[in-house]
């Protein structure tokens, strides 16, 4: 009799560690703000929601932002804006895009890789390479690279409704936000939408983000 004893060796690797280190974070935060908003921060940045209680997964469901629970590309996109931002202001450009690669990367494993999360990073790691290639990249073909990558991975990925979803929206995003900008341009603007990216890239990206 006695305590149990673990046989074997442990269990490693990089996934491992990540979910160590997820683990750690999410303590720590909880150990500051024991009570919901602990939960809710941790969740936020951990994407680990089984903390949460129901009255407030209600009360989000309610609200009709329940999505903002779950980590996901909104979540990714925020995160690299920030980088982006305060390597912008060390006056950093090359650095800036690699940093930002890496940052995607941790940030994919630190959340348990999930398929919102891997959708919006390996499109954000093919926009950055591109631009750190002097290429021009494509929102729509860095989506469909994204998710025959996700299926090689994974090829019952296929089967998720998550998954499905989550693409399609993307891609209907995608897929119409040039004409609804071009759309936009002509009417407050007056030109055309290429025309006002040349020449307002500012106002430009203004209407895209109102269009998507």
């Amino acid at each position: 009799s006695g305590a149990p004893a673990v046989v074997g060796e442990r269990p490693g690797g990089l996934r491992v560690a990540l979910a160590e280190y997820r683990a750690g974070i999410r303590q720590n935060i909880l150990h500051e703000l024991p009570n919901e908003y602990g939960e809710l921060l941790a969740a936020l940045v951990t994407g680990r929601t089984e903390g949460l209680s129901s009255e407030l997964r209600y009360d989000y469901s309610r609200a009709g932002i329940s999505h903002l629970l779950a980590v996901s590309g909104l979540h990714l996109s925020v995160f690299v804006a920030l980088i982006d931002a305060l390597l912008a202001a060390c006056f950093l450009s090359r650095q800036r895009g690699i940093a930002e690669i890496a940052a995607v990367l941790f940030l994919m494993g630190l959340t348990g890789f999930s398929h919102s999360v891997v959708r919006a990073g390996v499109m954000l790691i093919v926009c950055r390479a591109a631009l750190l290639c002097g290429r021009d990249s494509d929102t729509l073909n860095s989506l469909g690279f994204a998710v025959v990558l996700m299926l090689l991975c994974n090829p019952y990925a296929a089967f998720s409704t998550g998954l499905q979803l989550s693409y399609l929206a993307t891609m209907g995003i995608a897929a119409a936000s040039g004409p609804m900008t071009g759309w936009f341009s002509k009417r407050l603007c007056g030109v055309g939408g290429f025309t006002l990216e040349e020449t307002r890239p500012k106002a430009y990206a203004l209407l895209s983000m109102l269009s998507a």
